[in-house]
């Protein structure tokens, strides 16, 4: 049994899948095993991955492309280790990742979930900029209705997470990630980002994520609202995050609703500053966001006419 199973889903990426496939095996941590499910690719990713002679590689052929989150939920079921690494295809883990990551969770048994910084690279491997989240699970939980601030592809996980709050759901296209971690919140699951940049998300113009962009930002209203509003209103005494998201409002009342609410919101954090729950960090951090999203939002809808 290994003490980690990395999960690579891939389609059609036959040219990012070697860089990837290669940027885990050459980890300075060599205790895994490393699960790729081809899902019903039909260029040469297959091929690729058949010439890596390695006894940790378990593929897994689809017979025909199923999706993200069912090939994600074939491979943590099929995974026989205590935790679970989120890889993908376009991207390249830092060849210490692995090893940092378990070490930090051997040492805070407490973490179920351990995110990292990450680079955002071109095609070349070019690095164009660098990204760092709100590190502790306070922070985190305070940061998610502004976005999702845990990235997906750099976690290590306690595989017993999917047997407390289940597997990927279907019914989130696109943003299973942001569902999983608020059902992590709310059975009290323990989150940290680490402060280094272990990861390269590779930016590809014509990835499903930015294709989708409206569909991602409705999406995530909907969980923000199922989950924080019925949820953790009590624990945060917060009202509705819908704001955070939906960017075309049609009407004016609705408008001033949203900036209610986002004024709501600004206050409850200043609460939390003055009865010294947040440092003076924590708290710049967070009302900058809050101003950033509401400036975001305001411009947006300028943009689109909807005032």
């Amino acid at each position: 049994m290994s003490q980690v199973s990395i999960i690579l889903p891939v389609y059609n990426s036959e040219t990012t899948i070697e860089a990837s496939v290669k940027s885990i095996l050459s980890q300075s941590f060599s205790d895994f095993e490393f699960i790729i499910i081809n899902d019903g690719s039909n260029d040469g990713t297959e091929q690729i991955i058949n010439s890596f002679k390695d006894k940790r590689i378990k593929y897994i052929k689809n017979v025909k492309n199923i999706g993200l989150i069912a090939s994600l939920n074939i491979g943590i079921k099929f995974s026989n280790s205590e935790y679970v690494a989120r890889m993908d295809g376009d991207d390249i883990s830092h060849p210490s990742r692995l090893k940092k990551q378990i070490l930090f969770l051997k040492n805070n048994p407490n973490i179920d979930i351990v995110g990292t910084g990450i680079f955002i690279i071109d095609r070349n491997n070019k690095i164009l900029k660098k990204k760092y989240f709100p590190k502790n699970d306070k922070l985190i939980k305070l940061t998610m209705p502004l976005y999702c601030c845990v990235c997906h592809a750099s976690v290590v996980m306690k595989k017993s997470l999917f047997t407390d709050i289940g597997y990927y759901n279907y019914n989130y296209k696109y943003v299973e990630d942001y569902d999983l971690w608020l059902r992590a919140f709310q059975k009290n699951k323990f989150f940290f980002n680490m402060p280094e940049l272990l990861y390269y998300v590779r930016e590809n113009s014509l990835s499903v994520t930015k294709l989708n962009k409206n569909l991602n930002q409705s999406r995530g209203a909907r969980i923000a609202l199922d989950f924080y509003y019925k949820v953790f209103k009590k624990k945060y005494n917060f009202k509705t995050f819908e704001c955070f998201f939906s960017q075309g409002q049609k009407n004016k009342k609705k408008i001033i609703n949203t900036t209610l609410i986002l004024f709501n919101y600004f206050i409850n954090i200043l609460k939390k500053f003055i009865t010294r729950e947040l440092t003076v960090l924590e708290f710049i951090y967070l009302e900058f966001n809050i101003i950033k999203r509401g400036v975001i939002i305001f411009f947006i809808r300028l943009l689109v006419k909807r005032l």
